[in-house]
Formats: structure tokens, C-alpha cells, sequence
């Protein structure tokens, strides 16, 4: 299933399992996604591209919590590409609720 696609060893499966997930809003895929976004034992590009998967789907994700986990991470963040995805996702999820 995509939570244990998402704490899969493999780089590619996290990833594409990160990207599936835009599909399948629930709270439990929040959490797992969350975690995605505080990986730093890739490579710089793989990091960033799990990073900008997770918050694509996350962005699909019209719970309150999606905003916390959003808020949390921009806090966290320095990376400034992501650091404006976050930001958009953060600005239209708070639109919508």
C-alpha cells in the first residue's frame, strides 16, 4: 500500500509513491508525507524531488493538518525553490478552508 510504498528503502519507490499519493487525499498519507519532507540522507537532486512530490500531494490535501504540516516545514526549510512551493501550497490550502 502507499504508506509502506512511502517508508520504502528505495529512493524511487518513496518517490513515485509520494507522487501517487496526489490521488488519494487522506490524514494517514499526511503523516507519511511529512516525514518525506525532512529526508537528508539523498543526494541533493533526489532530495529535493522527494521533497517537491511530497509536497505536491500534500497540496491536494484539503485538511487542517495539511496546513500545520505545511507551516511546520516552511519553518524548517532553506531551500528557497521549495521554500515558495511550500509557500503556494500553503496560500491556496488556506484559501480553501
Amino acid at each position: 500500500d502507499l504508506i509502506d510504498g512511502l517508508k520504502s528503502e528505495y529512493f524511487s519507490v518513496r518517490y513515485w509513491c509520494a507522487m501517487i499519493s496526489a490521488n488519494y487525499p487522506c490524514l494517514e498519507l499526511v503523516y507519511s508525507l511529512e516525514k518525506l519532507l525532512y529526508e537528508n540522507n539523498l543526494s541533493p537532486e533526489d532530495e529535493f524531488d522527494l521533497k517537491s512530490a511530497a509536497l505536491i500531494s500534500l497540496s491536494m490535501f484539503g485538511f487542517p493538518e495539511t496546513i500545520k504540516v505545511l507551516k511546520s516545514y516552511i519553518n524548517k526549510e532553506s531551500d528557497e525553490e521549495l521554500l515558495s512551493e511550500a509557500k503556494t501550497f500553503l496560500s491556496e490550502l488556506e484559501k480553501m478552508l
